[in-house]
């Protein structure tokens, strides 16, 4: 099922297939609304996932073009997440689209490695997500972890943005 353009939805682009794991997982969840999601595909590096949101940027066009469209980035971090985090804020507040677009990754070397550490699939973990973002006492223990804790930050400009009205179902 294809998104309505002209609608809210969401747009996912992800680094690896580690993150379309964790969004399959996160589809799982029952008050998933499937038709407000378009899961992109993987871009196989962080560079590359950045560029699309870089002044020639398809995803940049995009965000121009439909009004009503958010963009999710995931990304790997690798111990560097001020430095990517300012690369992507710089770029969003250049193209005037920072209150549209979010980047949620994890803070180490490798997705793998919050997989190691949970000791879970990353379906598993990516359900256990978007159940911790719409815990009212959110951040929860699943966001508190080591490797996520950086998203604390941009989970509530997500929520403050309006997105899980539309994406949760009530």
């Amino acid at each position: 099922m294809s998104v309505n353009r002209y609608r809210p939805h969401l747009v996912v682009v992800m680094e690896d297939d580690s993150y379309r794991q964790l969004v399959n997982g996160a589809k799982l969840y029952a008050r998933f609304s499937h038709n407000h999601i378009d899961a992109r595909k993987l871009l196989g590096g962080w560079t590359k996932v950045l560029d699309g949101i870089d002044e020639e940027g398809e995803l940049l066009k995009e965000l121009r073009r439909f009004t009503h469209m958010h963009l999710l980035l995931l990304i790997d971090f690798d111990n560097q997440y001020d430095r990517r985090y300012e690369i992507f804020r710089e770029r969003c507040q250049k193209a005037d689209c920072y209150n549209r677009s979010f980047l949620l990754g994890i803070d180490h070397d490798q997705a793998e490695d919050l997989k190691h550490t949970q000791r879970n699939s990353f379906e598993s973990l990516g359900k256990e997500l978007v159940e911790g973002c719409l815990d009212p006492e959110c951040p929860n223990s699943a966001w508190n972890e080591e490797h996520l804790r950086c998203n604390q930050t941009e989970i509530e400009r997500m929520k403050k943005a309006g997105l899980f009205e539309w994406l949760f179902l009530a």
